[in-house]
C-alpha cells in the first residue's frame, strides 16, 4: 500500500527554468575576458562550465590564460555586474514562468529558488519580475 504524500513546497531553478540567462552569462563572461586580453576563441579548450558558479569559471580561465591586472575576485564582480545589466536589458523571463509560480502560490505552497547565480542576481530577478 502506498502512502499519499502531501506537497508543501515547490523549488524553482532560476537559470534556464524561470529566465533564459545562460546566453547573457556567456556574453558577459566573454566581453569581460576579451577586455583582459584573454583569447576567447579558445573557449572550446575549457571543460564544460554550464551551471558552474562564475567565480569557478574565472578560476578556470585564469588557469588556462593568466592575465595581468585585476584579480580574479574583481573579474568575477565585473562579469556579475555585466550579467545583471544584460538581464535588466533583455528581461528574459521564460514563457509560463510567472504562471507556474503564481499557481504554486495559489495552492498555498512555499516557494523556493535554487541557482548557482549570486544572491544579488536572484534578488534582482525576483524584484524585476515580481515573483
Amino acid at each position: 500500500m502506498s502512502a499519499r504524500r502531501q506537497i508543501h513546497a515547490a523549488i524553482f531553478d532560476m537559470d534556464g527554468l524561470l529566465i533564459d540567462s545562460e546566453p547573457l552569462w556567456d556574453k558577459a563572461e566573454l566581453e569581460v575576458m576579451a577586455s583582459l586580453g584573454v583569447d576567447i576563441s579558445r573557449r572550446h579548450e575549457m571543460p564544460d562550465i554550464l551551471g558552474l558558479r562564475i567565480d569557478l569559471v574565472v578560476d578556470l580561465w585564469f588557469a588556462q590564460q593568466p592575465w595581468k591586472g585585476p584579480d580574479r575576485a574583481e573579474v568575477t564582480a565585473r562579469i556579475i555586474n555585466r550579467a545583471i545589466q544584460l538581464v535588466e536589458e533583455a528581461r528574459p523571463l521564460l514563457p509560463g514562468a510567472r504562471e507556474a509560480v503564481a499557481m504554486c502560490k495559489a495552492q498555498g505552497l512555499k516557494i523556493g529558488l535554487a541557482s548557482a547565480s549570486p544572491l544579488r542576481m536572484l534578488e534582482k530577478v525576483l524584484t524585476m519580475f515580481e515573483l
